[in-house]
């Protein structure tokens, strides 16, 4: 979540924003309309077990880009 928060305070949150992905599987709708909106989406997974990306798909969204932090950046 660090990691997200400091990409989006980076790119600035004009460009970015950052989404609940419990909302998102909950189905709340002011949170799925702004990601509905979105010009793209980035599925961060801590682990190999891709919950994010899973959610997300599950949902109905296409994921632009997937990072897995354990693999890709090497955080554990």
């Amino acid at each position: 979540m660090l990691g997200c928060v400091r990409a989006a305070n980076e790119v600035g949150y004009e460009k970015a924003s950052l989404l609940c992905l419990a909302s998102i599987s909950a189905g709340l709708a002011n949170i799925t309309n702004a990601a509905k909106s979105a010009k793209g989406i980035v599925a961060v997974d801590g682990c190999p077990m891709n919950c994010a990306l899973k959610t997300l798909n599950k949902a109905g969204f296409e994921v632009d880009k997937h990072i897995i932090l354990s693999k890709d950046l090497q955080i554990s």
